[in-house]
C-alpha cells in the first residue's frame, strides 16, 4: 500500500535514503534539498511522509548521507572537506570530521564495522572509525584509522563505492571497489584490498584487479562475493 508519497524535483540531486526503524527513531526516509536558498536534510516518516526534523545547512551536500549507528554522515561540498554527524533521532548536529581537502561524489559505509570511507576529491580515500562509546555509552570523537593511496584523478570517481565480502566475521577475501573515469569513452573498476583485521586499519596496498569497461557508468556495480 502507498500511504504516502512525496514529489522530490530539480532541488534534489540524490536519491532519498531509507532508515530501518531502530529503538531510537522509527523508520525514516532522508532527503536532501540543494537549491540556491534552502539547502539542507529533511527526514520524513517512511509510513506516512509527515516531516520528523528539518536540518538546514551552510553549503549544498556533496553526497547522499550515509548512516552508521545512530547518526548520518552528511559530506558537504566546502573546500574543506566537511562531514557532518547528524543524530537520527533528533536532526541535532553532534561532531563533524574535516579532512581538509574537498570531497569526492559519494561517502560508503563498510558493512558489519562502524568504519566510514570517505574519498577526497583526487588521490585517497580516508578510513574513520565513527561509530565508537565510551564504557557508559557516550558518544566518542570519530578517530582517523589511515589512508588509502588510491591515485585517482581529479573529478573522476563515478558512482557509489561497493565493498565485497566486507564484513570482517565473514570468509574470503576483501575489496574496495571504486568506479573511476579513464578518458571519454571508457572507466574502469579499481579493486583495493581491505585489511583481514577487524580494527580496518589500511596497509597502503595497490589495486590487485583493474577491469576497463566501455562508457561511463553513474550507478554502483553489483557485488556478490564472488
Amino acid at each position: 500500500d502507498v500511504y504516502k508519497r512525496q514529489r522530490t524535483g530539480l532541488d534534489t540531486d540524490f536519491m532519498p535514503v531509507r532508515v530501518p526503524a531502530s529503538a531510537l527513531n522509527p523508520e525514516l526516509v532522508l532527503v536532501a534539498s540543494n537549491t540556491g536558498h534552502q539547502l539542507g536534510i529533511t527526514a520524513r516518516s517512511a509510513r506516512n511522509g509527515v516531516p520528523l526534523w528539518h536540518q538546514s545547512l551552510a553549503v549544498s551536500c556533496q553526497g547522499p548521507p550515509v548512516v552508521i549507528g545512530p547518526n548520518a554522515y552528511v559530506s558537504l561540498g566546502d573546500r574543506d572537506g566537511t562531514i557532518l554527524e547528524i543524530t537520527l533521532a533528533t536532526g541535532e548536529i553532534v561532531g563533524k570530521i574535516t579532512i581538509g581537502r574537498p570531497l569526492g561524489p559519494n561517502l560508503a559505509a563498510r558493512p558489519g564495522t562502524g568504519l566510514l570511507y570517505i574519498p577526497a576529491e583526487s588521490r585517497a580515500v580516508y578510513v574513520f572509525e565513527v561509530d565508537r562509546q565510551d564504557p557508559d555509552g557516550k558518544r566518542l570523537e570519530p578517530v582517523l584509522l589511515g589512508v588509502m593511496n588510491t591515485g585517482h584523478p581529479s573529478g573522476s570517481l563515478r558512482g557509489m563505492p561497493v565493498f565485497s565480502n566486507p564484513d570482517p566475521r565473514e570468509p574470503g577475501p576483501r575489496f574496495l571497489v571504486l568506479g573511476q573515469a579513464d578518458g571519454l569513452e571508457t572507466m574502469k573498476l579499481r579493486a583495493f584490498p581491505l585489511p583481514a583485521a577487524a580494527d580496518g586499519k589500511p596497509d597502503g596496498s595497490a589495486p590487485v584487479a583493474e577491469l576497463t569497461l566501455p562508457g561511463w557508468a553513474s550507478f554502483p556495480p553489483y557485488c556478490d562475493g564472488e
